[in-house]
């Protein structure tokens, strides 16, 4: 039988979806050129379906599984379940994909958007087809500018260079949005500019890495064994990977079934990224105000094109 349950839920721990907040918190801006002739309204109607409309699809986990690489994951075939199915609004399907689909340091973390994408052309296709003309969507989360995190998914073709383009943004929460974030007050506690950065830095890696690591539901996963406890490992070894100052030997014991502490691992992540994330704050920003106010991990931005 089909495994029917959403990619939300936590014991899946895959797709940490907020469908309910995503339908009603949605935020659009129209962008065009003066010299556009194409009906703007399009791309209004366009997003208006992504942030109202749900929809069910259903993806197979067996494409990211063939994808993966290292010891972690099992053949395909040695796993029940790989049939999931997500319900819910457009708008925070594609959202969780992105999320889902982060990179470190150009290091993708999962496999497991692969064919998602595929998955969900064909419904969304099916909601848009009263729109007139092409869409083409794409989902992009970052926690700041130029960041050496990112996560992005696209569906539909890339309009041509001379298509008549109208272009509407979508702003909708992440997985990431419930995630304590870095505040102004405490910030101006810090004694240096350098415990400035450092500041915002470690508050923003906490963050990250509890909003894609959630503790709890992640050491169940763990517990649990099978499928989604094969998952969660290496999406944890594949985190580790992407950074320095941690290696996955220092995650191992944390990560047994027998002996698992997500807490421990989340800290190791954390303490490696607020490393890097530092320097590079630093790099970008002249103060550590500046700093916190590009600090965004809690939307994930939709860009629809038609033409």
């Amino acid at each position: 039988m089909a495994d029917t349950r959403a990619i939300s839920t936590v014991l899946d721990v895959a797709f940490c979806l907020l469908f309910v907040t995503a339908a009603v918190g949605v935020v659009g801006m129209y962008l065009a050129t003066d010299e556009v002739t194409h009906d703007t309204r399009t791309a209004d109607h366009a997003a208006e379906i992504l942030g109202s409309t749900t929809i069910s699809v259903e993806y197979s986990l067996e494409d990211g599984l063939d994808a993966s690489e290292g010891h972690v994951l099992d053949e395909p075939t040695e796993y029940d379940g790989l049939i999931r199915t997500i319900h819910g609004p457009i708008a925070g399907a594609l959202a969780d994909g992105a999320v889902t689909n982060l990179s470190v340091n150009d290091h993708r973390i999962t496999h497991e958007t692969v064919g998602y994408d595929d998955a969900i052309e064909g419904p969304l296709a099916n909601e848009l087809h009263a729109v007139p003309g092409r869409t083409a969507v794409t989902a992009a989360w970052m926690p700041y500018p130029d960041a050496p995190l990112e996560g992005t998914l696209s569906v539909g073709e890339t309009p041509p260079p001379d298509a008549d383009v109208s272009t509407v943004r979508l702003t909708v929460p992440s997985s990431f949005a419930s995630a304590s974030v870095p505040d102004r007050v405490n910030l101006s506690a810090a004694p240096s500019q350098r415990a400035g950065f450092e500041w915002v830095a470690t508050n923003t890696s906490d963050a990250i890495v509890e909003g894609y690591f959630p503790p709890g539901e992640t050491a169940l996963a763990i517990e649990r064994g099978g499928l989604d406890a094969d998952r969660t490992v290496y999406r944890y070894e594949r985190f580790a990977d992407a950074l320095d100052g941690v290696e996955v030997r220092h995650l191992e014991d944390h990560l047994e079934q027998s002996t698992t502490n997500t807490t421990e691992s989340n800290a190791l992540l954390a303490d490696a990224l607020a490393e890097q994330l530092v320097l590079d704050l630093e790099a970008q920003y002249d103060t550590p105000e500046a700093a916190l106010e590009s600090i965004s991990i809690g939307d994930v931005t939709l860009v629809i094109r038609v033409w």
